[in-house]
């Protein structure tokens, strides 16, 4: 008898799981209702179903538990692939992916349609590849898009248009925000903000691979072998509040325009001798001409010599005195010879 019973439970589970997975593309909000009444049973029994065709993979959930929606996994999965020509388009490439989106909050929506279509724009101009895949998977509560091409890669063109040969130093130009080599039809701020807005950013380019981590603020690159073209990897907690706004927001002057960035000073360390030359520092002086706040963040850094401190905030400071110049997570070596330098005629 307890054989038979369990035989008919295990059959109304397999029966409840296969009509969740026929019927959840055409009713993802009302699922766990519709599924209760078909079999009268509790909607813990279904929940309990359906989180186990979660954990297997098959459903994808999006929102909270009142307003919950659950869709086929498949449907959040998805890889396209497009030829470079003259006539694509980022905005129409995004189209097909709009439907996958707009299921999550609109703050998640709008950091997605900023993010993909500013890396779509800067691979159909600037990467002199010939095709672009994007890419998206979506594991409960993280979102994953992918944005690749086969051209020269990120870090090269940044050095190109620079006049530079190592990679590390596009690298470190990237950063900074207003670099491009189209500034007639780019302002440079794609990747500048795209890399703040989501959890993570990661460019794989160039035998580097570039990530910026904003759980800890920081960047981190790391030399690799064998890669072509660029992929550029995005992440989010669909379940973040934050939004292109108040990232907009942070770096923004008076009149709205993009005018603030953060330096990471250790982006400059290219195995030298632990920022005391002059060249260092006018490495990550090129370009910050164009802002009108700039703040140096010396995280990871115990020492800086004379001569790095003295082009930084002596001589830049005096030929650029519009620009107003701040220093955070200093140690106190390192503020002892930034005070030092500013009392320096």
């Amino acid at each position: 008898m307890v054989i038979i019973i369990g035989e008919a439970m295990h059959d109304q589970s397999k029966e409840i799981k296969a009509y969740i997975l026929t019927n959840i593309a055409k009713n993802p909000s009302g699922i766990i209702k519709a599924t209760v009444e078909q079999f009268s049973t509790s909607a813990t029994t279904v929940q309990r179903h359906m989180n186990a065709l979660i954990r297997e993979g098959m459903i994808a959930k999006s929102g909270n538990t009142r307003s919950a929606k659950y869709y086929l996994q498949s449907e959040y999965d998805r890889l396209n692939v497009y030829t470079i020509t003259g006539t694509l388009a980022e905005d129409q490439i995004f189209k097909e992916f709009n439907d996958i989106f707009i299921r999550f909050p609109r703050n998640i929506y709008d950091i997605c349609y900023f993010g993909v279509t500013e890396m779509l724009n800067n691979a159909i101009d600037h990467s002199r590849g010939s095709k672009i895949i994007l890419e998206s998977k979506f594991t409960d509560p993280t979102l994953t898009i992918t944005v690749k091409d086969d051209g020269i890669g990120v870090f090269k063109t940044i050095c190109d248009y620079l006049q530079v040969d190592d990679m590390r130093e596009g690298i470190l130009h990237l950063s900074k925000g207003k670099i491009t080599r189209d500034p007639a039809h780019h302002t440079g701020q794609g990747i500048f903000f795209t890399s703040r807005m989501f959890d993570t950013f990661t460019i794989d380019a160039n035998a580097y691979v570039y990530t910026r981590d904003n759980h800890i603020q920081d960047w981190t690159f790391v030399q690799r072998h064998g890669t072509s073209g660029a992929e550029i990897t995005m992440t989010i907690n669909v379940h973040t509040q934050t939004t292109c706004r108040q990232i907009f927001s942070a770096y923004e002057g008076e009149d709205f325009s993009f005018d603030k960035t953060e330096i990471l000073v250790h982006l400059s360390d290219f195995n030298e001798d632990n920022f005391i030359s002059r060249s260092q520092a006018k490495r990550i002086l090129l370009g910050l001409e164009k802002f009108s706040l700039i703040t140096f963040n010396f995280k990871k850094i115990e020492f800086i010599g004379q001569g790095f401190v003295d082009e930084i905030f002596r001589i830049f400071k005096n030929n650029h005195p519009e620009i107003k110049m701040q220093y955070i997570n200093a140690s106190d070596a390192v503020r002892f010879m930034i005070e030092r330098s500013a009392n320096t005629k």
